[in-house]
């Protein structure tokens, strides 16, 4: 959003490929958030929304160097997408309602975790769905045939959106 009274195009014209970057979001005026309706259903249906920790000057000085380079990062996504790819022909933020259920949960445990998250942050069924996809690409990620309990936690805390609207 641009700055001032009345909210005008800007930054969310400039969302590309299905990212959109909205800097310091919890500072907008909600008047603002609602003109681009980040909320309630619009928010669930963003796949990952998290806070970024504020910067160290040694970070900003350039004194601090990444463990992860993108070209690191960018490799290990491409290999991601093609397992996903090689399994099922689409990447799982593509998979319907149907296949992510069918084929996701693997153990009493993980489906206990992913009720209990559900619950708790009163997601709907497309936030239960959008967790799920998620902690498959994470498994994915990991090169995991199965989600295990740590994946939908770590989707769980992707979710920061629903955890600061609902109180844990």
């Amino acid at each position: 959003m641009s700055g001032g009274r009345t909210p005008r195009p800007g930054e969310i014209s400039l969302a590309h490929n299905g990212v959109l970057f909205l800097d310091e979001l919890p500072e907008f005026d909600r008047r603002a958030l609602e003109a681009v309706r980040v909320s309630g259903p619009l928010t669930e249906r963003i796949d990952i929304h998290l806070e970024v920790a504020r910067q160290t000057r040694e970070v900003l000085h350039g004194g601090h160097t990444s463990e992860k380079t993108s070209a690191v990062v960018r490799e290990r996504i491409v290999r991601t997408q093609r397992r996903q790819l090689q399994r099922q022909g689409v990447l799982n933020g593509l998979l319907n309602v149907g296949v992510v259920t069918a084929r996701c949960i693997t153990s009493r445990a993980t489906m206990k975790l992913l009720e209990t998250a559900t619950d708790r942050l009163a997601l709907s069924a497309h936030g239960y769905h959008k967790v799920l996809k998620m902690a498959k690409t994470i498994a994915d990620m990991e090169e995991q045939d199965s989600i295990e309990e740590r994946d939908i936690a770590e989707a769980v805390n992707f979710r920061s959106l629903d955890r600061n609207r609902r109180k844990i």
